[in-house]
């Protein structure tokens, strides 16, 4: 966490003493939902658009990987679109 401290005199602007804590930019997020069957292998993502896809022969440590990301939708973009056949 970035934390800045400013203060204003005479108009302009110095640093030392308020602070301001930086904001944690909130991408739009299109994955509504998400499951997985671990015995076939299958990751089904619901989208806001009303969309479903399936995707094929997901390892579990993929899907481990995609619930413990601090964002699903950077993680789905970087490592499982593109990777896996669609069923």
């Amino acid at each position: 966490m970035v934390v800045l401290k400013f203060s204003t005199r005479n108009g302009r602007s110095s640093f030392g003493e308020r602070e301001i804590v930086s904001r944690k930019l909130l991408y739009f997020r299109r994955i509504k939902s998400y499951s997985y069957d671990q015995a076939n292998g299958v990751l089904s993502i619901d989208f806001h658009d009303g969309s479903t896809r399936e995707y094929c022969q997901v390892p579990d440590a993929v899907y481990q990987k995609l619930k413990l990301s601090a964002d699903e939708n950077k993680y789905f973009d970087k490592y499982i679109y593109g990777n896996y056949p669609i069923n």
